[in-house]
């Protein structure tokens, strides 16, 4: 399962380079990604809550930690939908692309194989 956990932080990893394209040069007069800035998507609630989530299912595998995982990388993945392509600086098509690897690498985690511990 940790390869999975590397996986995924990977893939986050990756969609964040992808979107420290976005910044308050963006055109949008909100002043930011569909009113939401880099800034704000890293500093909010639900990106610590990812992060508190990895680490704790990274130290406690268990099936309770792991849906809390998986619920929170589900919600951040609802945060990096939320962003514009333009934003990001990527064609549309390739972020599509990107955005549903991570939800396939999302639905590939079977927390029930954690039920034992």
């Amino acid at each position: 399962m940790k390869t999975k956990v590397i996986l995924i932080l990977g893939i986050t990893t990756l969609i964040l380079a992808l979107v420290s394209a976005c910044g308050s040069n963006n055109s949008n007069p909100l002043g930011g990604c569909n009113g939401l800035s880099y800034a704000e998507a890293f500093q909010g609630d639900q990106y610590q809550d990812l992060i508190d989530a990895t680490s704790t299912f990274g130290e406690e595998q268990t099936a309770q930690s792991c849906e809390v995982y998986k619920s929170e990388l589900q919600e951040w993945y609802g945060v990096l939908q939320g962003l514009s392509s333009d934003c990001i600086g990527v064609p549309q098509e390739q972020y599509q692309q990107s955005l549903a690897e991570a939800q396939e690498s999302i639905d590939e985690i079977d927390c029930s194989q954690y039920e034992s511990n």
